[in-house]
């Protein structure tokens, strides 16, 4: 455009030099001044263009297409001619970003509506972050580039992909007999400890005259109890261990083994109304995250914070940073990709009492000669035999 701009230029001024007119001054001068027009055209549309993502965080599974829309606002009088909006994706387990644009004229006054879809492989977190934004002028002249802080705007959106959730069957130990000590109390059941109240309720036949709440039965004129609450040994902790330093080439699929594994061995405890940890180093926050479970909502919540989590390089983190205050387990589930030989030591000298299962996810055989010791034990297991291999697995 800017060729034929400049053609028409000396065409008109070879037309005002043959003939020197009215009209062909006006053309050649209207010609002369348009590039400052559209200058000052261009510069109030870029304060009056609103770029806003439709769902800032989105749920979905591998491989499934997810749908995007951004929402582009024209506030201005003028048109815009093309807007051309420059996106980045990156996943939380790789530095690895692709880019790619879309493109959509606007009129004035007015919105469009830009929806494209987004599918990934893996599971993890995607991060879509809109990082450039032209718009072209008028008759294409040029196409400036706006800043971030030029246009309002909502300029990232999340989509947190969930692996594929295994039906595991698998043979469970008896913990019964572990006198384990619990400040967890469940959400959904009521017990018969008094130092954690469950529910307040109107009276009903057969219930205890101590569970009685004498004081709000006096405020209220209804005689109210109280319901206690059920204290929960947590039996179990699922140990994740984000770090992927020994993996490079095929990193993600491990990522992806070791995320799927520690999700569908929730879902089996929730299934079965077992109460368990997820605990997890988080790098961006240098400290474990540990959450408690008692139904699907819960594994959903803690698999979703898992995914945000970044990778990190240090294997030992997860052990390094156990909080003597975090609630002791009967069974340790640790699933790992790597096993060098000071995390082994770590968990050698964790308590005695605690059975440790360490699920070694990875296509490699285990460099370490490690042996089973009385509390300790190493299951290896390949992300290409996943199921079978985690079903194999006593827990």
């Amino acid at each position: 455009m800017i060729l034929f701009y400049l053609v028409l230029i000396l065409i008109s001024f070879t037309f005002y030099i043959l003939y020197k007119g009215i009209l062909s001054f006006y053309l050649f001068s209207f010609l002369l001044i348009l590039p400052v027009v559209l200058i000052i055209i261009t510069a109030i549309q870029k304060r009056k263009l609103k770029l806003t993502f439709l769902d800032l965080h989105c749920i979905t599974h591998k491989e499934n297409q997810t749908p995007i829309t951004i929402k582009i606002e024209n506030n201005s009088i003028f048109p815009v001619a093309n807007a051309e909006i420059t996106l980045s994706y990156s996943m939380n387990f790789s530095d690895k970003k692709e880019k790619f644009k879309i493109n959509s004229p606007v009129l004035a006054k007015d919105s469009q509506l830009l929806k494209f879809n987004i599918a990934s492989n893996h599971c993890g977190t995607i991060n879509l972050r809109i990082t450039n934004v032209r718009i072209s002028s008028l008759l294409k002249l040029f196409k400036p580039k706006l800043t971030m802080s030029e246009i309002k705007t909502q300029n990232e959106a999340l989509i947190t992909v969930f692996p594929q959730l295994m039906q595991l069957k698998n043979e469970m130990l008896d913990f019964s007999n572990d006198n384990l000590e619990s400040n967890v109390y469940s959400k959904i059941k009521k017990g018969d400890d008094p130092s954690e109240i469950f529910d307040i309720r109107e009276y009903a036949e057969n219930d205890k005259l101590n569970r009685i709440h004498w004081k709000l039965t006096a405020k209220q004129g209804i005689t109210m109890v109280k319901d206690y609450s059920l204290p929960i040994t947590n039996m179990i902790t699922i140990l994740l261990n984000l770090s992927f330093n020994n993996s490079p080439e095929n990193s993600a699929d491990i990522y992806d083994a070791v995320v799927t594994a520690a999700y569908s061995y929730s879902s089996y405890f929730s299934e079965k109304q077992i109460s368990h940890n997820i605990c997890w180093y988080d790098d961006s926050k240098q400290k474990n995250i540990s959450v408690n479970v008692q139904n699907a909502d819960d594994t959903k919540q803690a698999v979703c914070e898992v995914l945000a989590a970044p990778v990190h390089q240090d294997d030992c983190a997860v052990i390094h940073s156990l909080s003597h205050s975090q609630p002791m387990s009967a069974h340790w589930i640790f699933i790992t990709s790597s096993l060098s030989d000071k995390l082994a030591e770590l968990l050698e000298n964790i308590n005695e009492k605690t059975l440790i299962t360490i699920v070694y996810v990875n296509s490699k055989p285990l460099s370490l000669n490690y042996s089973d010791k009385n509390n300790v034990k190493v299951v290896s297991v390949k992300p290409e035999s996943l199921s079978s291999d985690l079903n194999n697995i006593i827990l």
